[in-house]
């Protein structure tokens, strides 16, 4: 009942000020859904009709209104990144009560966004209906029958209501109908984890225990070999008569320069690229064009450029009222 008061006040004080536009609310569920993301991914995929500069402010008042904020850049995912606030997660929610679980704070950011762009640059053609993207947060938070159908009992579609599954990936990509699907599992490991983690991950890979449904390909972003080597090792030693579904080793590095076209360094399609791999697993399951869609530069996701510099004698009258200067650099670089 508290809960409800709060979320009550703050969007009554946001409205007192000024309504949200229907762009502002898709950006909000866009960063919420896929956990952490840069100011350019947003507007790659929601903003490509808006210049840079517009697309700036739209953020920038978002920032200033305590809906998103600034995570700073790290070590290995060198610019900054947006998140929603509590603020933001309260106005995501108003429109939805389908949400099991209360889910917005960001504890590992290098984790969660190459989670996102793996999957992300993977994306098929959405406008075949065939296809439902899941992200991690979606996959933590939806009720059980909206949840792809390695969630789901095979025997008889049921769903596993309430349960605590043995281990949740960081992503999922399905095609196909009820009974002739292909799930793509995303997994990143960026630090070597205790077995246990590893032992859980290959159990519900295999499906000993809840489900009887193989996903059909697994993708594990790791950080060197010898993380590949020690999860491959687990996988192995392993008892049980269930096989492994194929499993795909890409390295962050090349990753992280190469997108899409980074090469499987081992286990399943091994020498192939990212994307290969996933054109093959969906020609398989009985997509024709299986191919994989761009839909923005690569340079999106791991941005570099800086912004266009706007002096202040152009700036309109909105924006000299609420303060706002021209940006050093689109991500606050």
């Amino acid at each position: 009942m508290k809960k409800t008061k709060r979320r009550k006040k703050k969007l009554q004080f946001l409205r007192a000020g000024r309504d949200l536009s229907k762009l502002e609310f898709e950006i909000i569920e866009f960063v919420w859904r896929w956990k952490v993301v840069p100011s350019s991914l947003v507007q790659a995929f929601l903003m490509k009709s808006k210049t840079d500069w517009q697309a700036y402010k739209i953020i920038r008042k978002l920032k200033l209104d305590g809906i998103l904020e600034e995570i700073p850049k790290g070590k290995i995912v060198n610019h900054r990144l947006l998140c929603v606030t509590e603020l933001g997660f309260d106005i995501y929610l108003a429109d939805r009560d389908h949400i099991d679980k209360f889910r917005f704070r960001v504890h590992a950011p290098a984790h969660d966004y190459l989670a996102t762009a793996l999957q992300l640059s993977c994306l098929p053609d959405l406008t075949d209906e065939r296809f439902k993207v899941f992200s991690e947060q979606e996959i933590q938070t939806l009720p059980a029958n909206a949840l792809p159908l390695v969630f789901h009992d095979a025997v008889n579609f049921t769903y596993f209501q309430g349960t605590s599954f043995s281990h949740v990936p960081d992503g999922i990509t399905s095609f196909g109908g009820k009974k002739n699907v292909c799930d793509i599992a995303y997994e990143v490991e960026i630090n070597l984890k205790p077995d246990s983690r590893y032992q859980s991950m290959g159990s519900f890979y295999r499906n000993n225990g809840e489900n009887k449904n193989k996903v059909s390909l697994v993708v594990i972003l790791i950080r060197t070999e010898w993380v590949g080597r020690k999860i491959y090792t687990v996988f192995e030693n392993q008892v049980t008569t269930e096989k492994l579904p194929p499993v795909c080793h890409v390295m962050i590095d090349d990753f992280i320069k190469n997108g899409p076209e980074a090469k499987i360094f081992a286990g399943t399609y091994i020498g192939e690229s990212l994307r290969k791999a996933h054109e093959n697993i969906w020609q398989d399951h009985g997509k024709a064009e299986a191919n994989v869609r761009q839909y923005t530069d690569w340079s999106s996701f791991f941005p570099k450029r800086k912004s266009p510099v706007k002096s202040k004698t152009s700036l309109n009258t909105q924006d000299s009222a609420l303060g706002l200067t021209p940006p050093p650099s689109l991500d606050g670089k």
